[in-house]
């Protein structure tokens, strides 16, 4: 059944309250301290939550980290060798692994409604924790991402739900063109049909409703976090957004600790990798026609879960690029 809104919090309940986490490798006390200084400037100082990530570095090595040996990892992707061109690198394995222990914690934690889960590269604009306030006084949410990735081509459609304080906007994203053609003569790209512009978790705000459908959903690391986030219509919560993105990185400052499989030399990439790297692989040409199918189901179910969301919230009445990060200015007072 499909997640929907119940309307506003009722009146004479008590005002959400939330949680902030950051989380932080032990290796990193300089982005720890980072976070402190951009928490705080945007006026938040006592709902933070330092969460300890689990390390890849440690799991490649054949340390245990977080509770999970490498066996267990390998086993928990067993199924990598069936994704094309890449495998799943150790960090990738440990940042999904993190989020989750995340999501775990949060679904024993009685005392918060919300979460809001930030990696610790993140930049806030002056107003976040007004945005996030405003965002929970609301309409109940369940997953609204503070951040996405996208790709700058592909047109996006999209509704306004609400505003928010400081001009910013709660908005669901009905994805790239989700009507277009599947298959045949000028069938879009499976990429620009389900890969959609809701990628990265560099922050994200979570309800317990929200959590429990991720978890049931993550029992093994199928794909990276972010590609496993970004697939709403298994998970089955709306895809929301706020428009524009109060949460940046910057990546001259706190490069990536996860890493690019990309730019790894193909002859080297295996010792990068949780799995071996099985694009060329008879096993892995076995699968196409499997990989075929899978993505077709894929974007049917895609389709139909947009089709759901049209019924409730209506056809979009806002069609525009990608929304960019809001303006940050150090002059702007929280």
């Amino acid at each position: 059944m499909m997640s929907s809104y119940t309307g506003k919090f009722s009146e004479g309940v008590k005002t959400p309250r939330v949680r902030y986490i950051v989380i932080n490798l032990a290796r990193a006390p300089e982005r720890r301290a980072h976070m402190e200084r951009e928490l705080a400037r945007t006026g938040v100082r006592d709902e933070i939550e330092f969460f300890p990530a689990l390390d890849g570095q440690l799991l490649k090595a054949g340390k245990e980290s977080g509770g999970y040996s490498a066996k267990q990892v390998r086993r928990l992707s067993r199924w990598v060798p069936y994704l094309r061109h890449r495998g799943l690198m150790w960090n990738e394995a440990a940042c999904f692994l993190s989020h989750k222990a995340v999501w775990r914690q949060f679904l024993e934690d009685k005392e918060n409604d919300f979460y809001v889960v930030l990696e610790d590269d993140a930049y806030l604009h002056p107003h976040f924790a007004k945005i996030v306030n405003s965002l929970v006084e609301g309409q109940e949410v369940d997953l609204v991402r503070l951040n996405t990735t996208q790709l700058p081509a592909v047109p996006i459609q999209a509704k306004a739900i609400r505003d928010l304080s400081s001009g910013f906007q709660l908005v669901m994203a009905y994805g790239p063109n989700p009507y277009g053609k599947l298959i045949g003569k000028n069938a879009l790209p499976t990429r620009d049909i389900i890969g959609n512009w809701l990628g990265g978790v560099i922050g994200y705000l979570l309800s317990r409703k929200g959590a429990t459908a991720l978890l049931a959903h993550a029992e093994n690391i199928l794909r990276p976090l972010d590609h496993h986030m970004m697939r709403f219509w298994e998970y089955e919560i709306p895809p929301m957004v706020i428009n524009p993105h109060p949460v940046c990185n910057n990546e001259e400052n706190y490069p990536s600790t996860i890493g690019s499989a990309s730019l790894t030399p193909h002859a080297h990439k295996e010792r990068y990798m949780v799995l071996p790297f099985y694009s060329a692989s008879p096993r892995n040409l076995a699968c196409r026609g499997l990989q075929i199918f899978l993505r077709r189901r894929d974007v049917l179910r895609y389709r139909r879960y947009i089709g759901c969301l049209m019924k409730q919230f209506g056809a979009p009445d806002l069609i525009t690029a990608p929304p960019r990060v809001a303006p940050f200015s150090e002059s702007d007072s929280p």
